[in-house]
């Protein structure tokens, strides 16, 4: 199990080694939007109150029309791609987007963990790694969350201390588990409609 070794361990086995989360992948905080480009369509925003339950509520987003994108490229965001809030009093917590058709940018304050063109085959060991509970206090600025004045930047992400097995064990492991994440994706994309078909419902009842 990966889990059976950590940075405090004395010996590790041929191969792995104690390294940070800087060195399995970059991170960069979102685009500074502006305030006053909000819109009802276009590119979905991603801010920090739209992480939750380890994945993200689009449709709670605000929205940018596509020539404000322009100088934002980096931060456009797929199904898989693995967010974090940087400050506030939900610094450290993480969210997977899930299966969408949505056109997704990351606001400012928001790391974007970059995974390649298709995060899901990198996302499992990151999304495991970032939810250990030997990692999680130190996503937490003063070791505990909850002060508005928590920040993180992504120097301080990318320096947490992990532990890197040998490439073809992160292989095997990402592969074992991308059907696990897919399923995740699946439900939590689900769960959206869900919730729109029970608010359409509740709009109808309600205008009788």
């Amino acid at each position: 199990m990966l889990q059976d070794y950590t940075v405090e361990s004395e010996s590790l086995p041929i191969g792995w080694s104690k390294q940070n989360i800087g060195a399995y992948c970059d991170i960069k905080s979102g685009y500074a939007f502006k305030s006053d480009w909000w819109t009802t369509e276009g590119y979905k925003v991603i801010k920090i109150a739209n992480i939750a339950d380890n994945t993200i509520d689009l449709d709670s987003c605000d929205c940018v029309l596509p020539n404000h994108v322009e100088k934002a490229t980096n931060f456009i965001v797929k199904s898989g791609d693995i967010l974090i809030a940087m400050t506030g009093a939900t610094t450290g917590k993480i969210g997977m987007v899930p299966y969408c058709s949505d056109s997704v940018v990351v606001n400012q304050r928001v790391g974007r963990f970059f995974l390649g063109d298709n995060p899901i085959e990198k996302a499992p060991f990151l999304y495991s790694t970032l939810l250990y509970s030997r990692v999680v206090p130190h996503l937490q600025p003063d070791g505990t969350a909850g002060s508005a004045q928590d920040n993180l930047s992504a120097d301080n992400i990318k320096d947490i201390a992990i532990i890197l097995p040998e490439q073809s064990i992160i292989d095997q492991y990402n592969k074992q588990h991308i059907p696990h994440i897919r399923t995740m994706m699946s439900n939590w994309a689900e769960i959206r409609v869900l919730k729109k078909l029970a608010e359409t419902i509740l709009q109808t009842i309600s205008s009788r």
